[in-house]
């Protein structure tokens, strides 16, 4: 499974104890900060699993199309329940038309 790992500018994600879930598998990290909807679609389109830290990236429809190998978006930290611009219940409906709530809070995959 390939992971990517799109804003870790505070290079962080892999020290916390939560990683050693992961670290078996294809994991890319981003130290740095980008938003372009070009650079993120090159880094994120082959992931099949997107986690996201805070509300650093911006899951828009434009983004989402492009990535048809996405299977989850697994948000973690403040503003990822709903009451940050990323929050999985702020995605707007146009985006998120084929995902469903992946049954944790902060989370969504593709139908």
């Amino acid at each position: 499974m390939k992971i990517v790992i799109p804003d870790d500018y505070q290079d962080i994600a892999d020290k916390v104890a939560a990683y050693s879930l992961i670290r078996q598998h294809d994991v890319t990290r981003y130290t740095d900060s980008n938003h372009d909807l070009d650079t993120l679609v090159e880094r994120l389109k082959d992931g099949d699993v997107v986690v996201s830290i805070r509300e650093r990236v911006p899951f828009t429809r434009a983004l989402l199309e492009r990535l048809p190998k996405l299977r989850l978006i697994s948000l973690l930290g403040r503003g990822c329940s709903g009451d940050g611009p990323t929050g999985v219940d702020q995605l707007p409906a146009s985006a998120v038309a084929d995902l469903d709530p992946a049954g944790a809070v902060g989370e969504v995959q593709r139908r």
